[in-house]
């Protein structure tokens, strides 16, 4: 199978992360696969993330740096997407980091199998210590709408970085990041999955997700993003539902609101969003009241 051919366009959205993104992006330049235009959108740094960027897209030609004013993380993810000239797409977080082989291996059961969807192993890193969020062993082919959700543990992950997207299937559905400031993954991760006729999930490509103090996802969100991402997670569920789309019952409860206490969960509101039912739990375990919804 000649995959040297086949152009892979790897997306890096970039916001003050200096002291990560040297390996982040060392890790992309260094992929087996050498066949790749590796996007990296400044968006509004104010550390010296561009200039590290520059210097990638001086030694080595398949870089392209655009900067652009703070937009937030969907817009530079959409820009850049503007700009993908291969075949297939991956998003990169410019604070984590693949494995060599990364791309190859998504890039052989994609070509070998016609997946739309590849799914990599990913693991988190959390002070120097690692954690399968998702495991693959084998490769396994999806076509069935709740097996493929279930095989990309979609919810409740919906994260777009462990996977690799046929360009095809983006653009010609023309999926886009919903310009959200907490959780823009979720739409876009149940939209493609949605499109994708089949999916593959494989072993040996491992994406690393570094979960550092000061990112957007280790912080505690405020009331306002809290809101939002109930609001994002909640229609995903409810669109998998109305389909047929068959997902673990638990994962049918969204949490719209949780008050806390010098970081301990006093109370928190969970909504069914099966059963349109809004439950109050004190400590976050213990129901001490529930009520129907008329809508979400």
């Amino acid at each position: 199978m000649e995959i040297a051919s086949k152009k892979v366009s790897v997306i890096l959205p970039i916001y003050n992360v200096a002291d990560y993104l040297g390996k982040s992006l060392n890790s992309v330049a260094t992929q087996s696969h050498r066949n790749l235009q590796i996007i990296c959108v400044v968006d509004g740094a104010t550390d010296n993330s561009a200039e590290i960027c520059k210097n990638f897209e001086k030694n080595d030609s398949r870089f392209k740096v655009v900067i652009q004013e703070n937009l937030g993380c969907p817009a530079a993810r959409n820009n850049g997407m503007k700009l993908v000239e291969g075949d297939y797409i991956c998003f990169v977080d410019p604070d984590d980091y693949i494995d060599r082989d990364y791309i190859k291996n998504l890039l052989e059961a994609a070509e070998k199998y016609n997946a739309d969807i590849v799914c990599a192993t990913l693991i988190r890193i959390k002070n120097g210590k690692k954690k399968f969020r998702t495991n693959f062993t084998g490769t396994h082919i999806y076509e069935d709408k709740s097996e493929i959700f279930a095989a990309a543990n979609c919810p409740p992950e919906y994260g777009v970085i462990n996977k690799m997207y046929k360009t095809s299937l983006i653009k010609g559905y023309n999926i886009v990041f919903e310009r959200v400031s907490w959780c823009d993954d979720v739409r876009f991760c149940t939209e493609t999955l949605w499109r994708a006729a089949r999916i593959a999930t494989v072993e040996g490509a491992k994406y690393y997700y570094v979960k550092r103090k000061g990112s957007i996802v280790s912080s505690q969100p405020s009331a306002i993003k809290q809101q939002e991402r109930y609001a994002v997670r909640s229609a995903a569920v409810k669109f998998l539902l109305d389909r047929g789309v068959k997902i673990p019952k638990d994962e049918a409860f969204v949490t719209k609101r949780v008050f806390e206490l010098a970081g301990i969960p006093l109370a928190r509101i969970r909504v069914d969003v099966a059963r349109l039912r809004e439950m109050y739990l004190l400590f976050g375990i213990i129901l001490v009241y529930e009520k129907r919804i008329n809508c979400l």
